[in-house]
This record gives structure tokens, C-alpha cells and sequence, in this order.
């Protein structure tokens, strides 16, 4: 029997410990069973000429590229869109947001789009090239928004070199990386005023992005001159001299929560991440242990109810919180309800909270379920007395915090 023909019995057969795996392990297999001696390289070579292990191999995704190197300020800019469609309702129907960044001044222009199609991108376009900014070369990726006829006929017809992106991970990637920015801030935005509408303050985002200091180039894109680009294009491209630092060995506090702290707990437990939306539970718990398992911090926690969370947390799983009496929690529903009157009751189902999180809480006025209302909740809607009065402490907040909900859902202030 031939190495070849040895290695491919003992790869495709699952009772081996050293079946369908990487070269690492087949080695060890191999140099333990003794039976012939094989190098690491020569195991590889063998593995790289097998389908089965080729096609299903890792693939690594962050690597260094190379810098896209241009001439000067609108030399090449980057344009993509933002996909905002989950948002369009209260947006007046805009779902996309077309996004240009000039890749050497990193100014920035975003416009709204009611759809993804090749015509609204083409009317869109010239708006920006109104405000006397004129690019030799755009990158798009290869969207069929970006390939249609109109489209490259605007191009055409103002002297602009259409260039795709050949990379399908990495695309146009200033616009792209933009474009996490610029997302990240509007989802904090809509966060902050409990309401999904975004676009009537989307060209202050975009003057904010222009006016702020931008690292790569030392100054804000808004400041950026003709007279600024010989000094701005050594700065960028020519290789910089990093001082070889000296690694001194530091003491490092193993813990970074005390227990009593407050924490939110990161979706990313469930493997798949949330780029733009929320990334921590709406819900904070509070830390009631802390010990070193392995050299490596862990943390128990409970919640407002004094009930402990199944499992344990590590570190990097934790965000600690500062919580204010003027915290917001969102009623996501209304139940039911109970009571008539000023003894009327809701039952209610808050949005932040995941555990124990129906309550019944009163109010002195029989609402409307349609209309749109804040509320002052007084006492802690996590207390053993699941029956919180706030009669006393109900008023409507002003005009500008309220937002459009559906019906059956109200928006309500706790008071932690």
C-alpha cells in the first residue's frame, strides 16, 4: 500500500481519530500509528489535492489589503447604499440612503431613496454634483443599481470613469465603512428618541461627519483644500516609522466589575451579531458574584427581583451600566386590563425587559389605545408588589418625545 493510498484509509474513514480533519491533527495520527514517516508538508500537499478537505477549509476574512492610493481630493469617490427598510414607514417611505465618500478627503454626501432601483440612484446622483464637486473615477460594486443603462449614461454624459469593485467581500469598502458609522449613529439616535423616524436629521449627521476631526487625515473633510493635498497625500501613502515599543510586563486587576454593578448582557452569546441594531439586552442585571475560573473572570448575576440568571458570564460579555431614576423603559403591550376607573388597572408588557416582565400598573384616566403617550411610572416595577400606583406621578411628557406606535402599544418612563 502506497502513503498516498494509507492516508486517504485513514481520512475517510470517521473511526479514525484522524479522519476529515486539518493537517495537524492527521500528522499526530500518523507519526503515533508509526507505520510511516510523513512530514507535515508532505500531509499537507496530500490534504490540499483532496475536494473534501479543500472546499470545507476555513476561510479567513480579516486580512491586510492594500490601500486604494489616489491623486488628490475628488480624484475617486465610493458610493453604495444603506439599507434602511425596516425603517420606511415612519420615514416617509425612504428605505435606502445613497452614500458618496471622496476616498482622499473622506467628505462625505448621503441622500435618501424611496427604492434600490437604478432610476432613483440616477436622480439622486446629480444633486451631489451640484455642490461643484466633481470626481474623475467612481467605485460602486457590481448592484444592479450601480450597472444600469441610465446610470452609466449620467456617468458618461459628466465625464466620470465607472469602476466595479472586482472583490466580491470586499467591495467599496470607504463606502462601506461609512456606512457602519453613519448607521451606528442613527440606530443610537432612534434609540435615544424612542422613535424610528431618522430622516428629517440626516443631512445634520452628514454635516456632523464632515465638521469632526478624522484621524487619517488630521483634519475635518470640511476643512480640507487643493492647498492641503501634497502635505495631506504624504501623510497618508508614505510608510510610516512606528517606534519599536518595550513590552514591560503590567499587573492587570482581573476584575473590571464589582459586585452591585449594574451590566447589560451582549446578544452576541448567540453567535450570530447584530451589526447596526442593539447589540446589549435591553434589561440590566445586577453582578452578585465574581470568581476566577481557570486565571479567567467570571460573574453571576441577578436580576431586579432578586431571581439568579442560569449560567455564568465572562468578562467581554458584560457592559456596565450607570442607571438614573430618569431611565426609559418602552411598554411594548397592553395585555389586558382590570378594574374600572381610577382603579383601573393595564397589564402591561415592557420591551427592555426579558425576565418577569408583565406588571400590572395603574392609571387615574381610561386611555385611548391609540393615542400616542409618555408616562412617569413612580416606585420600582421590579418590586415583590407587581401593583405599582402612579396616579400621582403620571404626565405626559412634551410634544417632541412622541413618537407614532401601533395600536395597543403605549411608551412609558420607569423610575428605577
Amino acid at each position: 500500500m502506497s502513503w498516498e493510498d494509507y492516508l486517504a484509509k485513514i481520512y475517510y474513514d470517521p473511526v479514525n481519530a484522524g479522519s476529515f480533519s486539518g493537517p495537524e491533527k492527521l500528522y499526530r495520527y500518523v507519526r503515533k500509528a508509526g507505520k510511516y514517516v510523513l512530514s507535515k508538508y508532505k500531509i499537507r500537499k496530500w490534504l490540499q489535492r483532496q475536494e473534501a478537505y479543500s472546499l470545507q477549509r476555513g476561510v479567513r476574512r480579516r486580512f491586510k489589503t492594500n490601500k486604494v492610493i489616489t491623486l488628490g481630493i475628488d480624484d475617486q469617490w465610493d458610493v453604495d447604499l444603506m439599507d434602511m427598510s425596516k425603517f420606511s414607514k415612519e420615514n416617509s417611505g425612504f428605505s435606502f440612503i445613497l452614500v458618496v465618500i471622496d476616498i482622499f478627503s473622506k467628505f462625505l454626501w448621503m441622500r435618501p431613496l424611496k427604492d434600490k432601483k437604478g432610476q432613483s440612484v440616477t436622480a439622486a446622483f446629480p444633486n451631489i454634483l451640484q455642490e461643484v464637486r466633481h470626481p474623475s473615477r467612481l467605485r460602486s460594486d457590481k448592484g444592479q443599481e450601480f450597472r444600469s443603462k441610465a446610470f452609466n449614461a449620467l456617468l458618461k454624459e459628466q465625464t466620470i470613469e465607472h469602476v466595479y469593485a472586482q472583490s466580491t467581500e470586499i467591495k467599496a469598502n470607504y463606502a462601506e465603512r461609512v456606512i457602519k458609522t453613519m448607521k451606528t449613529k442613527l440606530y443610537r439616535y432612534i434609540t435615544y428618541k424612542q422613535s424610528h423616524c431618522y430622516v428629517d436629521k440626516l443631512q445634520d449627521f452628514v454635516k456632523n461627519y464632515n465638521a469632526t476631526y478624522h484621524r487619517t487625515i488630521g483634519m475635518a473633510p470640511v476643512k480640507e483644500t487643493k492647498a492641503d493635498e501634497t502635505n495631506l497625500w504624504w501623510r497618508m501613502y508614505w510608510p510610516k516609522k512606528t517606534p519599536v515599543k518595550v513590552k514591560t510586563k503590567s499587573v492587570r486587576k482581573p476584575f473590571k466589575l464589582k459586585i452591585g454593578d449594574h451590566v447589560r448582557i451582549s446578544h452576541l452569546r448567540n453567535i450570530f451579531t447584530r451589526e447596526y441594531d442593539e447589540k446589549w439586552s435591553g434589561e440590566s442585571f445586577l453582578v452578585s458574584e465574581r470568581r476566577l475560573r481557570g486565571g479567567i473572570p467570571i460573574y453571576r448575576l441577578k436580576d431586579y427581583l432578586n431571581e439568579d440568571i442560569k449560567g455564568t458570564f465572562y468578562q467581554p460579555e458584560l457592559q456596565k451600566v450607570e442607571l438614573r431614576e430618569s431611565d426609559v423603559f418602552k411598554v411594548d403591550k397592553i395585555l389586558k386590563t382590570k378594574g374600572r376607573g381610577r382603579n383601573k388597572q393595564y397589564f402591561v408588557k415592557w420591551c427592555s425587559l426579558e425576565l418577569g416582565n408583565q406588571r400590572y400598573i395603574e392609571v387615574d384616566t381610561v386611555m385611548d389605545k391609540n393615542e400616542d403617550l409618555h408616562y412617569h411610572i413612580g416606585g420600582n416595577i421590579r418590586s415583590d408588589n407587581p401593583y405599582v400606583d402612579i396616579r400621582k406621578y403620571w404626565k405626559p411628557e412634551n410634544e417632541m418625545n412622541l413618537v407614532t406606535t401601533k395600536k395597543g402599544y403605549v411608551f412609558g418612563q420607569l423610575n428605577m
